[in-house]
Protein backbone atom coordinates (compact mmCIF):
# COMPACT_ATOMS: atom_id res chain seq x y z
CA UNK A 1 0.00 0.00 0.00
CA UNK A 2 1.32 3.43 -0.66
CA UNK A 3 -0.23 6.88 0.69
CA UNK A 4 0.28 10.31 -0.38
CA UNK A 5 -1.24 13.13 1.82
CA UNK A 6 -1.92 17.09 0.80
CA UNK A 7 -4.20 19.02 2.60
CA UNK A 8 -6.02 21.22 0.31
CA UNK A 9 -6.03 24.13 3.05
CA UNK A 10 -2.83 25.11 1.90
CA UNK A 11 -4.11 25.58 -2.34
CA UNK A 12 -5.61 28.15 -4.10
CA UNK A 13 -8.35 25.91 -5.64
CA UNK A 14 -10.16 23.28 -3.24
CA UNK A 15 -11.92 22.21 -6.03
CA UNK A 16 -9.97 19.08 -7.25
CA UNK A 17 -7.18 16.90 -6.01
CA UNK A 18 -5.01 14.41 -8.27
CA UNK A 19 -3.90 11.09 -7.57
CA UNK A 20 -1.03 9.90 -9.70
CA UNK A 21 0.61 6.74 -10.32
CA UNK A 22 3.28 5.60 -12.35
CA UNK A 23 3.13 2.46 -15.15
CA UNK A 24 4.82 0.23 -12.50
CA UNK A 25 2.27 0.99 -9.52
CA UNK A 26 -0.67 1.06 -12.48
CA UNK A 27 0.65 -1.98 -13.64
CA UNK A 28 1.24 -3.76 -10.07
CA UNK A 29 -2.32 -3.23 -8.97
CA UNK A 30 -5.98 -3.87 -9.57
CA UNK A 31 -7.46 -1.13 -8.18
CA UNK A 32 -6.52 2.69 -6.88
CA UNK A 33 -8.22 3.58 -3.48
CA UNK A 34 -7.85 7.28 -2.91
CA UNK A 35 -8.84 9.53 0.44
CA UNK A 36 -9.27 13.23 -0.06
CA UNK A 37 -8.33 13.80 3.54
CA UNK A 38 -9.41 17.36 4.00
CA UNK A 39 -13.73 15.98 2.99
CA UNK A 40 -12.68 12.09 4.63
CA UNK A 41 -13.48 10.70 1.46
CA UNK A 42 -12.83 7.11 -0.44
CA UNK A 43 -12.72 6.20 -3.89
CA UNK A 44 -12.36 3.04 -5.38
CA UNK A 45 -11.87 2.23 -8.97
CA UNK A 46 -10.21 -0.17 -11.11
CA UNK A 47 -6.49 1.05 -12.48
CA UNK A 48 -7.87 -0.01 -15.95
CA UNK A 49 -10.23 3.29 -15.22
CA UNK A 50 -7.17 6.01 -14.62
CA UNK A 51 -6.25 8.29 -17.19
CA UNK A 52 -2.63 8.26 -19.40
CA UNK A 53 -0.62 11.60 -19.23
CA UNK A 54 2.50 12.44 -20.26
CA UNK A 55 4.89 13.49 -17.83
CA UNK A 56 8.33 14.64 -18.85
CA UNK A 57 9.03 11.36 -21.16
CA UNK A 58 7.12 9.07 -18.46
CA UNK A 59 3.70 7.97 -18.25
CA UNK A 60 1.39 8.66 -15.55
CA UNK A 61 -1.68 7.42 -14.84
CA UNK A 62 -4.07 10.01 -12.46
CA UNK A 63 -7.72 9.82 -10.83
CA UNK A 64 -8.51 13.25 -10.55
CA UNK A 65 -11.69 14.24 -8.28
CA UNK A 66 -13.54 17.13 -8.96
CA UNK A 67 -16.13 19.52 -6.83
CA UNK A 68 -18.86 21.18 -8.63
CA UNK A 69 -19.82 24.97 -7.52
CA UNK A 70 -22.54 23.87 -5.54
CA UNK A 71 -20.04 21.60 -3.30
CA UNK A 72 -21.51 18.14 -5.15
CA UNK A 73 -18.79 15.67 -6.94
CA UNK A 74 -18.97 15.73 -10.45
CA UNK A 75 -20.32 12.16 -12.45
CA UNK A 76 -16.69 10.49 -12.41
CA UNK A 77 -15.65 11.68 -9.17
CA UNK A 78 -19.21 10.46 -7.36
CA UNK A 79 -18.73 6.73 -9.70
CA UNK A 80 -16.07 6.14 -7.62
CA UNK A 81 -16.88 7.29 -4.18
CA UNK A 82 -17.03 4.87 -1.51
CA UNK A 83 -17.49 1.59 -4.18
CA UNK A 84 -15.70 -0.44 -2.26
CA UNK A 85 -18.27 -3.46 -3.85
CA UNK A 86 -15.51 -3.62 -6.71
CA UNK A 87 -13.01 -4.95 -4.47
CA UNK A 88 -15.12 -7.30 -2.07
CA UNK A 89 -16.62 -8.67 -5.61
CA UNK A 90 -13.50 -9.78 -6.21
CA UNK A 91 -12.86 -11.79 -2.99
CA UNK A 92 -16.02 -13.81 -3.64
Amino acid sequence: MKTRQNLLTDRKSKNGVHFTVSQAERDSADFLVAYWFDRNDFFVLPTSQLSEVNSGNKKVYKFIAYLKVDGTYNEKTQAALNRWDLITQKLT
